[in-house]
């Protein structure tokens, strides 16, 4: 729990991609690693193969999530915060 820095990111806010091979990539948030400071992008996906132990079953191919880390991210849009009355 310590030496860890606070994540100011949460779940849907719009954020950029600044580094990496998703650069550019404008995209909302589908969940946090806060203790390995990764984020998944909703977008940021590759193709992998389903390796089942089934000699009968085919492989077939999925979507699976890439992390990137918290330090190659700008944030465009914060998620709308709730209004406090004073």
């Amino acid at each position: 729990m310590y030496n860890m820095a606070k994540i100011k990111i949460k779940k849907n806010d719009l954020v950029k991609v600044i580094a990496g091979d998703f650069r550019g990539l404008i995209d909302k948030i589908h969940h946090i690693e806060p203790k390995k400071n990764r984020v998944y992008l909703t977008k940021a996906t590759r193709s992998q193969y389903d390796k089942s132990p089934q000699v009968k079953k085919k492989s077939v191919k999925k979507n699976v999530f890439v992390p990137i880390h918290v330090s190659n991210v700008i944030i465009q849009q914060q998620k709308s915060q709730k209004k406090k009355q004073v």
